[in-house]
């Protein structure tokens, strides 16, 4: 079922396999995967993020990996009824590589996409944690565009 949104369409990555030449990088493919999850095509998007990290792990770029795995996290929580247990595994993977390779802000973002997933499931005490641990890295970063959002579903959890 998609979700009330945005009705745009876009063109999809070529279809590789790992024997066809290299046609588009998987930065352009999670690229595309991203748009496509913005425009509500959960199976599209949910393909293509899986091309990209396929294609990430088969030239081992560990950090466009990370990306896919956040990124397929984010389509299965979109996923109507909301993904949650399955969508933990990718975010809680792509932390992983993302602190492997000192990726801060791909690590903040994924606190938060796991303590906003965390809260969705009744799992307040963890996605208190999680969204404390975001807060304070955005705020080391000085990344402030995320901060008001997160701070605001932080406070959500402390109230219940």
């Amino acid at each position: 079922m998609r979700r009330p949104g945005p009705r745009l369409r876009y063109s999809a990555a070529p279809d590789i396999d790992s024997t066809s030449a290299w046609p588009c990088s998987p930065s352009e493919v999670t690229a595309t995967s991203t748009v496509t999850n913005s425009a509500n095509t959960d199976e599209e998007a949910q393909a293509l993020a899986e091309q990209a990290l396929a294609q990430a792990c088969e030239h081992q770029e560990h950090g466009r990996q990370a990306y896919a795995l956040r990124l397929l996290g984010d389509i299965t929580v979109r996923r109507d009824p909301p993904g949650g247990e399955p969508a933990v595994a990718p975010y809680q993977q792509a932390l992983m590589l993302a602190d492997d390779l000192g990726m801060r802000p791909l690590q903040a973002h994924c606190h938060r996409s796991l303590g906003t997933l965390f809260g969705m499931t009744g799992q307040r005490e963890q996605a208190r944690a999680a969204l404390s641990t975001a807060v304070e890295m955005y705020q080391s970063m000085g990344m402030t565009f995320w901060l008001p959002q997160t701070e605001a579903t932080l406070a959500q959890m402390t109230e219940r």
